[in-house]
């Protein structure tokens, strides 16, 4: 079997390969949904230390209806709460897909 790629390798937003990310990516967010309704949402499950909503940036994006972003803990320990809890959780009426994402640098 082939190996898996070295988590370093990998281009783009997710990363399952860092153990010491605290940076969750947020996926099927309702276009309603603003950093501040992110901050509500997680903040139950530990000290946030940043939230980001990534708009669409085309008409295509925004026919979609659904955006994502990102959500920054302080701890490592309360991003895993909230990445065991959040799944399928509804927000602004929408369930959301919940991953790992980069580490955020200078936490």
């Amino acid at each position: 079997p082939e190996a898996a790629p070295d988590p370093a390798e990998v281009k783009g937003s997710h990363n399952d390969g860092d153990a010491t990310s605290t940076n969750l990516y947020v996926g099927n967010l309702a276009p309603t949904v603003t950093e501040e309704t992110l901050m509500d949402a997680f903040s139950k499950y530990g000290e946030v230390f940043s939230t980001k909503v990534i708009w669409p940036r085309s008409d295509e994006e925004r026919m979609r209806k659904r955006n994502s972003g990102f959500v920054a803990f302080m701890r490592r320990e309360d991003a895993e709460d909230a990445y065991a809890n959040m799944q399928d959780a509804l927000i602004d009426g929408q369930p959301v897909t919940v991953g790992w994402g980069k580490a955020v640098k200078n936490l």
